[in-house]
């Protein structure tokens, strides 16, 4: 814990992993890992699922990204399953049918992995994805620096 007085927000950020990031899976995330899985086979979404859903995801992800830099900052190597969950989360809301909006929530998810130390998973989430912005971006979180040097 750090020593400057900041030991409120890191034991604020440690408790915000442990709830949203920690061995167990939630039942608000097992319930959106289960309608992610559904409409991505082509079943028929939960019936219990709602747009507001998708917006408590989308600020428990960026609520996971800040946890997981004040714990990392703290030297607290939790804070890995910080970002690791907050890019689960962002992998999963950007499916289309749960990402209506159209945000950029794969590339939100493959930096999140990178960060996470996860390169792998952040270059497969990209690998198919070229409806979705500049190959410049995807390149870069792939780690494919070679691309970014050809004309």
């Amino acid at each position: 814990m750090p020593r400057n007085g900041n030991s409120n927000v890191a034991r604020a950020a440690a408790n915000l992993q442990a709830r949203l990031a920690g061995d167990a899976l939630p039942p608000a995330t097992a319930k959106l890992y289960s309608q992610f899985t559904r409409l991505s086979s082509g079943q028929p979404g939960l019936k219990s699922w709602s747009d507001a859903d998708v917006s408590r995801h989308l600020r428990d992800a960026a609520r996971l990204v800040e946890a997981s830099f004040v714990q990392r900052k703290a030297g607290d190597p939790r804070w890995v399953s910080a970002m690791r969950r907050s890019a689960e989360l962002l992998e999963w809301l950007s499916l289309p049918e749960l990402n209506r909006t159209n945000l950029p929530l794969r590339f939100l998810a493959a930096a999140a992995y990178q960060v996470a130390g996860y390169p792998a998973r952040a270059s497969s989430l990209l690998e198919f994805s070229v409806d979705e912005g500049s190959e410049v971006l995807r390149c870069f979180l792939q780690a494919n620096f070679p691309a970014l040097l050809v004309p």
